[in-house]
C-alpha cells in the first residue's frame, strides 16, 4: 500500500498540507449513504448527483463561515453558493475525464508521500503511525483503501497542472523588465485634510433609517451553553497499578517493537528518467550527473549541487533526506547507501525514479533497546490500554451518574478528568469548533436545557459527556443597542465627504499658490501601502503614471484623512539588484505563466463541454 522511496515527501507537504485530509472527508464524505437519490446535473454524460452536489456545498459553506463565524443562515444564502458549488464539481469531474483519457494517475509513490506528510496521521513524535492512521480512519468510518483512492483522486487535479504546463519556461529579458517594472518607487509630495468626525451631526431619524435598511447585520445568531468530559486514556491511565513483572513480560513478548534496525542520514542528487526511457536520454542524463559528481569534493559542495540541480522536494534543504532504515528505500538505492562509507559521494545510482549521487552523512548501527530505556513508555501504555480496553463502558456509566445527580465536576474527579464549560457559543460554529458532526450538532440542539445527552458523543476526537446548559434563539439587537455604533459610522462618512470635498476645492490653486502645509511621503511601490496613510492604490496608480511635478487634479481618502498630492521621487531599481535574485524572479514568473496558461485550459474545458443541467430549481435565485 505505502511502496516506494520517500524522497518526493517534502515538495507534496509543502503543496497539500493539514487542509488536505479535512477536504477528503468532507468532499468524499464520512460513513454516508452514497446511493443516488437524484441528479443535479451531467457532465459529457457523467452525472453529479445530489449526495455529491450537497457534500461539495457543505464544504464551501463550512470554510466560509469559518472566515466569518457570526455568519447567519440568511447572511449564507446571499452568497448564492449554489451555482459556484456546481462550477467547482464540473471542473472536477472534466478532471477527473481528461486524466483518464490521457492516462494520468498518481503513482502509489506520490500517493504514499503525500499520505505520510498529513499531520493529521502524525504521532507525537511527528512522525506518520500507521496505528494511528487505521484508528483515526475508523472512527471516521472508512477504509484505508476507500480513503487512498479519495486522496488519489484530490491528488490529480494538481498532477494535470503540471503535465498541462510543463513547458512553460521563464524569459529573463521580460523577467528584468517585469522586476524593473515592479521594483520601482516613488514617493510624493501630499497636503492632508483630517477628518472631523466630531464635528459632524447625525439625527435618530438617520440612524434608525441605517438599522432597518442594514437590519439583518445586527443579528444575533443562535448560541448554546455547554459542558463537557473528554474521556481522554492518558489522563485516566494508572501507572502504579501497572507491575514491573507486567512491564518486563511485556517488553519480553515483544521484542520487535523494541529493536531498531540499522539506518543511514544520507543526501541525494536525482536527475530524473523514466524507467524505459531511452539509451540515447539515459547516456545524457549520466554524462549530465558526472559533470556535477565532478564539482563535489565535500558535503557543503554536495548541498550546494543538490539546491542548484536537484529535481525532487529535497533540493531545497540540500538533498537531505534525514535518517532511514534499508527497508524504507528502493532496493537499488538502500545497497548502495548502506554499503558506502560516511563523507564519501557515490557513483551514480539507477532506480525507477532515475539517476541519484547519494552521500552519507553518518550511520547508526541495528540495537534492541535495552529494557530500561523503554520501561516507562511501557508502562504508560499498558495503563492506557486498560483505560481503552473498557473506555465505552466508563463512559456510559458516567453518563448513567451524571444523568442520577447531575453533577459533572463530581464524576470528572473520579477518572483525573476536567469540565470544559464553552460559555456561549454560535451554534453554526460547533461541528468546526469541536469537530463534531452535523447530525450531532443537529441532535444536541434538539436538546432541552439542563440535559445530558444519553449516549457518549465523539467531541474533540474522543468519547465525551456533553450537557446542554442553555441555548439562546436567534435575534436581532435592539436600534438603542447599536445606535451609537450606527451614528458613529455616519459621522465618520460624513466626515470623508467633507474632507474630501474641502481638499478637491483647495488643490486647483495649488499648482499658482504652493501650500504650507506640504508633507513628504516615504517610498511606496505600486501597490500604494503609503506609510502613515494607508492603502491608496488609486492615488498610486496616478502618482506612478505621473511624469512632472504637478498636482494631481483629484482628492483621495486615506487612513487619516482626504489627501491631495504630486510626484515627488523617482527611485529605480539597481543595476545589479536584479542579477541577486534572478533565479527567484524567473521562477515567480514562471508560476505566473503557468497558472495563467492553467486557467485558460479549465475555461476550454469548460466551454466545451456539454452540460445538462437537471434540477434547475437548486439554482433559482432566492
Amino acid at each position: 500500500m505505502l511502496d516506494g522511496m520517500r524522497s518526493g515527501a517534502h515538495s507534496f507537504v509543502i503543496k497539500i498540507a493539514f487542509g488536505l485530509i479535512i477536504l477528503v472527508f468532507i468532499f468524499w464524505g464520512i460513513g454516508s449513504n452514497t446511493s443516488n437519490s437524484g441528479i443535479v446535473a451531467k457532465v459529457n454524460g457523467e452525472p453529479i448527483t445530489i449526495n455529491e452536489f450537497q457534500q461539495a456545498y457543505n464544504q464551501m459553506a463550512n470554510e466560509i463561515k469559518s472566515v466569518i463565524p457570526d455568519l447567519t443562515e440568511e447572511q449564507l444564502k446571499s452568497f448564492q453558493l449554489e451555482n459556484r458549488v456546481l462550477q467547482n464539481v464540473i471542473i472536477r469531474k472534466l478532471f477527473l475525464s481528461e486524466a483518464k483519457r490521457i492516462g494520468l494517475d498518481v503513482s502509489a509513490k506520490e500517493l504514499r508521500d503525500t499520505l505520510m506528510a498529513l499531520p493529521f496521521f502524525h504521532d507525537e513524535s511527528g512522525k506518520f503511525s500507521a496505528e494511528l492512521y487505521e484508528q483515526r480512519l475508523k472512527a471516521f468510518g472508512q477504509s484505508s483503501a476507500v480513503f487512498e483512492n479519495n486522496l488519489r483522486l484530490d491528488l490529480l487535479p494538481q498532477k494535470f497542472q503540471e503535465v498541462v504546463t510543463a513547458g512553460v519556461f521563464g524569459d529573463k529579458n521580460i523577467a528584468q523588465k517585469m522586476f524593473a517594472f515592479q521594483g520601482e518607487r516613488r514617493s510624493m509630495d501630499y497636503v492632508l485634510f483630517p477628518f472631523e468626525a466630531d464635528k459632524q451631526n447625525v439625527s435618530d431619524a438617520e440612524a434608525k433609517a441605517v438599522y432597518e435598511e442594514r437590519k439583518e447585520l445586527f443579528t444575533v445568531p443562535a448560541q448554546v451553553s455547554l459542558e463537557f468530559i473528554n474521556f481522554t486514556p492518558a489522563l485516566m491511565a494508572d501507572e502504579n497499578a501497572v507491575t514491573v513483572e507486567e512491564i518486563k513480560a511485556y517488553y519480553d513478548n515483544n521484542q520487535a517493537k523494541f529493536s531498531e534496525e540499522e539506518q543511514v542520514k544520507a543526501r541525494h542528487i536525482l536527475l530524473m528518467a523514466e524507467p524505459d526511457a531511452p539509451k540515447s536520454e539515459n547516456d545524457k542524463i549520466l554524462s549530465r550527473l558526472q559533470d556535477i559528481a565532478g564539482q563535489i569534493k565535500t558535503v557543503e559542495d554536495f548541498a550546494k549541487m543538490a539546491q542548484q540541480y536537484g529535481q525532487d522536494g529535497t533540493k531545497n534543504s540540500g538533498g537531505d533526506l534525514g535518517w532511514f532504515g534499508k527497508s524504507q528505500m528502493v532496493q537499488e538505492f538502500a545497497d548502495v547507501a548502506f554499503a558506502l562509507p560516511e563523507n564519501t559521494l557515490s557513483e551514480p545510482v539507477r532506480t525507477q525514479f532515475g539517476y541519484h549521487l547519494i552521500w552519507v552523512d553518518d550511520k547508526k548501527e541495528g540495537r534492541q533497546i535495552p529494557f530500561e530505556e523503554v520501561k516507562d513508555r511501557i508502562k504508560h501504555d499498558i495503563a492506557v490500554e486498560r483505560v481503552n480496553a473498557n473506555l465505552a463502558q466508563t463512559v456510559d456509566s458516567a453518563i448513567a451518574a451524571i444523568m442520577a445527580n447531575g453533577n459533572m465536576e463530581d464524576e470528572a474527579k473520579k477518572y483525573n478528568l476536567k469540565v470544559t464549560k464553552t460559555g456561549f457559543v454560535d451554534i453554526a460554529s460547533l461541528a468546526d469548533t469541536y469537530n463534531l458532526r452535523q447530525s450531532d450538532v443537529d441532535a444536541l440542539v434538539a436538546m432541552e436545557n439542563g440535559n445530558v445527552w444519553d449516549s457518549a458523543v465523539t467531541l474533540n476526537d474522543e468519547l465525551s459527556v456533553v450537557k446542554l446548559v442553555e441555548k439562546k434563539a436567534s435575534s436581532v439587537q435592539p436600534f438603542e443597542a447599536v445606535k451609537a455604533e450606527i451614528a458613529a459610522e455616519l459621522k465618520m462618512k460624513k466626515a470623508q465627504e467633507s474632507a474630501k470635498e474641502k481638499a478637491s476645492q483647495a488643490v486647483l490653486g495649488y499648482d499658482k499658490n504652493a501650500p504650507e502645509n506640504i508633507k513628504t511621503s516615504s517610498f511606496f511601490t505600486r501597490e500604494g501601502q503609503v506609510e502613515h496613510l494607508g492603502p491608496l492604490p488609486e492615488l498610486a496608480k496616478e502618482i506612478f503614471a505621473a511624469d512632472e511635478k504637478t498636482w494631481l487634479k483629484h482628492a483621495y481618502v486615506s487612513d487619516e484623512g482626504a489627501v491631495v498630492a504630486r510626484l515627488n521621487t523617482i527611485k529605480s531599481v539597481g543595476e545589479g539588484e536584479f542579477e541577486k535574485i534572478a533565479d527567484d524572479v524567473l521562477l515567480n514568473m514562471q508560476d505566473a505563466q503557468k497558472n495563467m496558461l492553467f486557467q485558460a485550459y479549465i475555461l476550454m474545458l469548460n466551454q466545451e463541454a456539454n452540460v445538462d443541467i437537471l434540477m434547475p430549481e437548486l439554482f433559482a435565485k432566492q
